[in-house]
C-alpha cells in the first residue's frame, strides 16, 4: 500500500529502534530516551533492553544509549562508559537533540550527571554528608522499575514526561529571565525584587 493512501499529515508513523542496556535501570537512560521520544513526535520506537550487535552499532537509524561501549552521535550511538570524563548518556543525546541550551538551567542537571559517573557516595562526600538515602526518590524507583519491567508499558508516560521537562526548562529560563529584569529596591539594606507575575518558577534561584 503506498504511504499516500489514507494518510494524513502529522499522523504517519515510522517505527524505529532504541537499545538500551540490560539490568538494573538508571535516571541515566531512562531521561535521555524520554528526551528522543519527546522530540520525535513523529516516530514510533520499539525499546529494546539488550546489548547491541556490530550491524546495529554501524546502523544510523537504530539510537544506542548507554551501551555499546561507543560515542558516535552521527551513527547515534551514545555510551559513556568509556572514560568517567564523558558526560551521562542524558547530556550527550540532549547536546545531539539541540536541548542543552534549554535543560542545562535545570537546578538537578549536574547533580544527576555526577550521580551517575561517580555514585551517590562520591556526591555525598562532596555534600559532607553521611549519605543520600533519605534523598533517594520513591516515585522515581518506581518508574525505573516499571521501566525495567516493560518500557513499552510507560512509553507514553516517558514521553510526556521528556516533554514536561523541556516545557519546565523553558519556563524556568524565561521567569529567570523576568527576574532579572524587574524593578529592584533596596528595603533595610537588602535587595528587594519587585515584579507582576502569575508564575512563582524561578523565584528562589
Amino acid at each position: 500500500r503506498s504511504r499516500k493512501a489514507g494518510f494524513q499529515k502529522g499522523a504517519f508513523k515510522v517505527n524505529k529502534l532504541i537499545i538500551t542496556h540490560p539490568g538494573s535501570a538508571h535516571f541515566d537512560e531512562f531521561f535521555a530516551i524520554s528526551l528522543v521520544l519527546a522530540v520525535n513526535n513523529n516516530v514510533m520506537y520499539t525499546i529494546e533492553r539488550r546489548h547491541p550487535t556490530e550491524a546495529e552499532l554501524a546502523n544510523p537509524e537504530i539510537w544506542v544509549i548507554d551501551v555499546g561501549k561507543k560515542l558516535e552521535p552521527n551513527l547515534k550511538n551514545f555510551d559513556h562508559h568509556q572514560s568517567a570524563d564523558i558526560p551521562a548518556s542524558f547530556m550527550l543525546v540532549a547536546d545531539h537533540l539541540g536541548l542543552t541550551a534549554t535543560l542545562k538551567i535545570t537546578p538537578w542537571w549536574k547533580f544527576k550527571d555526577k550521580f551517575d559517573r561517580f555514585g551517590p557516595f562520591k556526591i555525598a562526600d562532596e555534600l559532607g554528608i553521611e549519605n543520600l538515602l533519605p534523598f533517594i526518590n520513591p516515585i522515581e524507583d518506581w518508574f525505573l522499575e516499571l521501566f525495567e519491567q516493560n518500557p513499552g508499558e510507560i512509553y507514553p508516560l516517558m514521553r510526556s514526561f521528556g516533554q514536561n521537562v523541556i516545557k519546565g526548562a523553558g519556563t524556568l529560563s524565561s521567569q529567570l529571565e523576568f527576574w532579572a529584569n524587574s524593578e529592584k529596591c533596596i528595603v533595610k539594606n537588602k535587595t528587594v525584587l519587585i515584579g507582576l507575575t502569575n508564575d512563582s518558577t524561578g523565584v528562589q534561584r
